[in-house]
């Protein structure tokens, strides 16, 4: 994991067309790689999921990251993997409003069917050390 992320007190993340990285599933993350252009090699898939899962980490920890996630209405129709995985997956998703430190927003589509530009990101904040 990236060293900083690890010191994070809080997280931000907006998703347009995945789940976001820390409540990912293993065998989501999984799938999602296995998708990505160009094709990663093994070790690299490996690596990067080994990675994804990791963030998850945060969240469990003693004192756990207080994350929001703002969830693009088109993320939860995507379908990686199976539709066992993705059941898995967002089974997953629902458990979030058990979590003091979890806040999960939903964001609709535009009236009319217009696109909206809708970015992946991710702010980490806490203490600059």
């Amino acid at each position: 994991m990236v060293p900083r992320v690890g010191q994070a007190v809080d997280e931000e993340e907006t998703a347009p067309a995945l789940l976001p990285g820390p409540r990912q599933t293993e065998e989501y993350a999984h799938a999602v790689f296995q998708e990505a252009v160009p094709k990663l090699n093994g070790a690299t898939l490996l690596h990067r999921l080994s990675h994804r899962l990791r963030r998850r980490d945060v969240l469990d920890r003693a004192d756990p990251l207080k994350c929001t996630f703002l969830i693009h209405e088109a993320a939860l129709r995507m379908a990686f993997g199976s539709r066992k995985i993705a059941q898995a997956q967002l089974g997953c998703l629902l458990k979030h409003p058990e979590r003091d430190n979890v806040t999960v927003h939903q964001r609709q589509p535009l009236p009319g069917g217009r696109r909206d530009i809708f970015v992946s990101k991710v702010w980490w904040g806490g203490p600059c050390r």
